[in-house]
C-alpha cells in the first residue's frame, strides 16, 4: 500500500543495524547498552561522522526517507537544551530526558 516504502525503509535502519552495527550502531554512555545509532546522543565528532554515514548508506540501499532522522536531530537537541534550561533556571528537565533516552535506547525504539 501507500505506507510500504516507508514501513520498508524503517526496517532497514534496523537492518542495518544488525548487519553493520559499527556503521548503525552506538554503544551509550547514558544507558550502557548498544542501540540504533538514531538513538545515540552524539558524544564526539567521530559520532557526527558516523550518523552521517549511516543515513547517506541507508539512502542508497532505501532511496527514500527512513522516518528516523528528525528524532535523532530532536533528540540532540533536547539533550543540549533541557541542560541549558536548567542550569539557567534550577529545574531538573536534563535528568528526567536522560531517563527517557537511556529507557528508549534499552528498548531500542524509534522516536
Amino acid at each position: 500500500g501507500i505506507f510500504a516504502a516507508s514501513i520498508n525503509a524503517m526496517a532497514a535502519t534496523y537492518e542495518l543495524g544488525e548487519q553493520d552495527p559499527e556503521l548503525a550502531a552506538a554503544k551509550s554512555q547514558l544507558s550502557g547498552v548498544q542501540h540504533s545509532r538514531f538513538l545515540h546522543i552524539t558524544e564526539s565528532a567521530e559520532d557526527v561522522v558516523m550518523q552521517n554515514r549511516m543515513q547517506r548508506r541507508l539512502g542508497q540501499i532505501t532511496g527514500t526517507c527512513f522516518q528516523r532522522c528528525v528524532g535523532m536531530d530532536a533528540s540532540n537537541a533536547m539533550f543540549a537544551t533541557t541542560y541549558d534550561v536548567d542550569q539557567h533556571c534550577g529545574t531538573e528537565y536534563h535528568q528526567r530526558f536522560r531517563r527517557f533516552i537511556a529507557q528508549a535506547q534499552e528498548g531500542n525504539v524509534v522516536i
